[in-house]
């Protein structure tokens, strides 16, 4: 008898995993199911299927579609969790995991250099009175006294966006096992490729798959991952809010998915390659990247983290006016407020920042520039940094 591999390479996982969820075996494309409702052929099932609270199967696609459901089944596995559930953005699932799991008079701790829409977001739940609670999540013993008796959840990006601060998974889910807290890992900016966080002790882990995971900058999408009792609670709410992914999103990020691994091995090494180039710059103040010798966290980076990732920061000398000539200066690579494109693609937070965003704050310089860099032939990418840079009058520092 011929036995099935099921000690498969991340790459093998990422183009078969799934696949046989609605048993598509004579298809190598997953089919684009599109119904938004499927006929209840068998009563009988149809009636198991509708009385039960806890719904499965494919009836209508405000609960689940097939075509979903082999996304979900596949980032699972990379993930190595038991559940996941789409949802139609990155900030919808944030939304969800945080409405599905967290009551009126909870509070929850968030780094306070967070990704500026997360935070922003949060904020909007004291109409709700749930508190938000800014907090350092590099110092431990911060994260400790921030806690109360109705702090619910801790949620936290690592690396953080667009700073690149990196904070240590495994210890803070220890704290939050301990308090019986909630721990959210926003998973966006590795991927699973770079960091499974369920491993380290996390609870949920979230992905914006809009960007790395799809990585071509054509489907906006979100994913929760974690237990099957913490997913199938999420979903109760998803069910009624119908925030689930539309299945040619979800179709488009299976085809992304599949390349995932030889893409973000091309991010990676063009970063890496970028980096060295911005460091030595004399135009540069700053550049920040965990592949970097000079970054001040490689210890961390080298415990929880399976590659540097594909995002550089640097800061351009002469504050918010050389960075916005930076901007302007760019040929080939794009100016876009998304990162995990096959394009190059940079971003000044201060030339774009609303009124209410203290960039210095959160410790972003008035120059720093978040590049996502993309998979074209690394001279080109730097050629076009060069001549942009060469063209930046950077005159005195903020």
């Amino acid at each position: 008898m011929i036995m099935e591999n099921i000690n498969r390479g991340f790459g093998t996982k990422l183009i078969h995993d799934g696949q046989n969820s609605i048993e598509n075996k004579r298809h190598m494309i997953p089919p684009l199911i599109l119904d938004s409702a499927m006929p209840i052929d068998d009563i009988s099932w149809g009636i198991d299927l509708l009385r039960n609270e806890k719904i499965n199967g494919f009836f209508y696609s405000r609960y689940s579609n097939p075509t979903v459901k082999i996304l979900e089944e596949k980032i699972s596995s990379l993930e190595e969790a038991e559940a996941s559930i789409t949802c139609s953005s990155g900030m919808t699932a944030v939304w969800l995991a945080i409405l599905a799991l967290c009551n009126t008079g909870d509070d929850i701790l968030i780094p306070y250099n967070v990704y500026h829409e997360i935070s922003d977001f949060l904020f909007y739940l004291k109409k709700i009175n749930i508190s938000v609670s800014l907090v350092d999540m590099e110092n431990i013993e911060s994260i400790q006294s921030a806690i109360n008796e109705n702090t619910k959840m801790i949620f936290i990006e690592s690396p953080t966006n667009p700073m690149l601060r990196i904070l240590d998974i495994s210890v803070i889910a220890s704290i939050c096992k301990k308090k019986s807290i909630y721990f959210v890992v926003d998973n966006t900016m590795l991927t699973p490729y770079g960091q499974q966080p369920l491993k380290m002790g996390a609870d949920l882990s979230l992905h914006s798959t809009t960007k790395f995971l799809n990585g071509h900058g054509d489907a906006i999408g979100g994913i929760l991952c974690g237990s099957e009792k913490l997913i199938s609670e999420i979903k109760k709410l998803s069910d009624f809010a119908g925030t689930i992914m539309p299945p040619f999103n979800a179709w488009l990020t299976i085809r992304g998915l599949k390349t995932l691994d030889v893409r973000m091995c091309r991010h990676c090494q063009n970063a890496m390659e970028l980096a060295n180039y911005l460091s030595r710059h004399p135009k540069v103040l700053s550049v920040t990247y965990p592949g970097l010798e000079s970054f001040g966290q490689k210890a961390l980076v080298d415990k929880q983290m399976n590659s540097n990732g594909g995002i550089v920061t640097f800061d351009i000398r002469g504050g918010k006016l050389a960075g916005e000539q930076f901007l302007r200066n760019i040929r080939m690579c794009r100016v876009a407020t998304t990162f995990g494109n096959a394009e190059t693609v940079v971003y000044h937070f201060a030339t774009f920042a609303r009124p209410s965003r203290d960039i210095e704050k959160i410790g972003e310089g008035l120059g720093s520039i978040r590049c996502s860099v993309g998979l074209e032939n690394i001279d080109d990418i730097i050629y076009d940094f060069q001549n942009a840079l060469k063209e930046t009058i950077v005159g005195e520092v903020d």
